[in-house]
């Protein structure tokens, strides 16, 4: 890409010459990300798709902005953006920031976002090296995986990164999100009962996407979940690790988020669905979806850390 077209591109998505709506503050992500900005480390959103990474970094752009910042001073880079689809690679990340230094001429400290960064092959190289060098730049890292999808990740960045992981709202979020704010006075309790029930019995129907939450409509709200889970299957499990069963693998996903909170072990699911699949099969496609903070798996419990394992 020439510098033209990159900067083109990027314009869609920064606070240059626009204001952008950031939609409901997540106050407790915003609160603690805003704790690290004294830092020089790294700062990695990981979490899954469609929880809100994005758009609590376009939040804390924003509340950059207002006080102090120059808009020119944040840059905002989306790599699943159709025009950087030919282009994923190191050598990307070198012309476009060299793109933005010559077009934007920023003075002082800039703020990087590189959202959905492990599309690019060896991200985390050209980021060690801006920060070896020392040079002004806060950068902040978004992907769907809980290694970004690298297994070089950890090495490369060791000592050098913050991490916070982002879940879709918790119940307070979606109360706020659904216009109604938690008040700590046992009157409001018993004024907001029914309501109160009611909001619950919503949460456990449709969960906590905020696009999700925020769509009145039932029907598309189920075509949204259907729709991310699909995107979840087929670009964070096939796309990253090469899956050939990939209705084997929709088949053990859809096993486990329909029978959640119940004990099994491998070997017991083999047993027990018709998958058509071996032991290590389903134990790699399991760890697969973990990654992808689809499933979270919890250890048995015991005192003990041998039992545990």
């Amino acid at each position: 890409m020439n510098k033209e077209e990159i900067i083109d591109t990027l314009l869609l998505w920064n606070f240059w010459n626009k204001s952008i709506d950031t939609g409901i503050p997540r106050l407790e992500y915003l609160s603690k990300i805003k704790r690290y900005l004294s830092t020089d480390e790294v700062i990695v959103l990981t979490g899954i798709r469609r929880s809100g990474k994005s758009t609590i970094l376009l939040q804390v752009l924003s509340e950059l902005i207002k006080p102090k910042v120059p808009p020119l001073n944040t840059l905002y880079i989306n790599f699943e953006d159709p025009k950087f689809y030919n282009f994923l690679n190191i050598k990307l990340l070198d012309e476009i920031w060299q793109a933005y230094i010559e077009y934007l001429k920023p003075k002082g400290r800039v703020y990087l976002v590189l959202d959905e960064v492990q599309k690019v092959k060896g991200w985390e190289h050209w980021v060690r090296a801006k920060y070896d060098r020392k040079e002004d730049i806060k950068i902040f890292v978004t992907g769907s995986n809980a290694k970004l999808l690298s297994p070089e990740f950890a090495n490369v960045l060791t000592g050098r990164h913050l991490e916070t992981k982002v879940f879709p709202l918790n119940f307070k979020e979606f109360l706020r999100f659904k216009g109604m704010e938690i008040i700590s006075d046992k009157l409001w309790r018993v004024k907001n009962k029914t309501n109160l029930k009611n909001k619950v019995l919503e949460y456990l129907k449709i969960g906590g996407f905020p696009k999700v939450v925020l769509t009145k409509d039932e029907l598309l709200q189920k075509e949204l979940l259907i729709q991310y889970f699909g995107d979840i299957i087929t670009k964070d499990v096939v796309e990253r690790y090469k899956i050939k069963n990939i209705g084997k693998l929709k088949n053990l996903a859809l096993f486990y988020i329909t029978n959640f909170t119940k004990p099994y072990s491998f070997n017991k699911i083999r047993k027990i669905a018709d998958f058509s699949l071996s032991l290590d099969s389903i134990h790699r496609f399991s760890y697969y979806l973990e990654d992808t903070f689809l499933i979270h798996f919890l250890l048995r419990f015991s005192y003990s850390l041998k039992n545990q394992m």
